[in-house]
């Protein structure tokens, strides 16, 4: 891209007389004064304007926040570990021992008569980690309280 620069107003180039006019011509400037009409300007470097940092954070800054994340990742993984485990609080149980001829809805419903069946079971299951309805006479259950 490149600029034209204006040339002044009192240059104009020199025209043959104009007709009905004997000898009168447009005004022209002196020749050493006269130049080219248009002049080639190089283009300007474009400037980028990089924002200044607004904050530094410190040695002591950058610590401070490494040790608070880890502690942070430290307290997350200990939570998750409890919740996985299932050890979040002290449960208190009972334990059972399946009889000969009985179900695990039997039992669930004999430790949770306030409950329905389904729930009862749920609960039972839970506490032992069952991921069937199928115990055994001998088999012993935990109730949580």
């Amino acid at each position: 891209m490149s600029a034209v620069t204006a040339v002044p107003s009192w240059v104009t180039p020199a025209t043959p007389a104009l007709p009905g006019r004997p000898g009168a011509s447009r005004r022209t400037a002196p020749a050493s004064i006269r130049r080219g009409h248009l002049r080639a300007v190089p283009d300007l470097p474009v400037l980028v304007d990089a924002p200044a940092p607004t904050m530094h954070i410190t040695r002591r800054g950058r610590l401070l926040i490494t040790l608070c994340a880890l502690l942070l990742c430290l307290v997350g993984g200990v939570a998750g570990a409890r919740a996985a485990v299932g050890g979040g609080s002290a449960q208190r149980y009972d334990t059972v021992v399946v009889q000969s001829g009985q179900t695990l809805s039997s039992v669930a419903h004999h430790a949770y008569p306030q409950l329905p069946i389904g729930n009862a079971v749920q609960r039972v299951q839970a506490a032992n980690r069952l991921n069937t309805l199928q115990v055994f006479a001998g088999e012993q259950l935990r109730l949580p309280r």
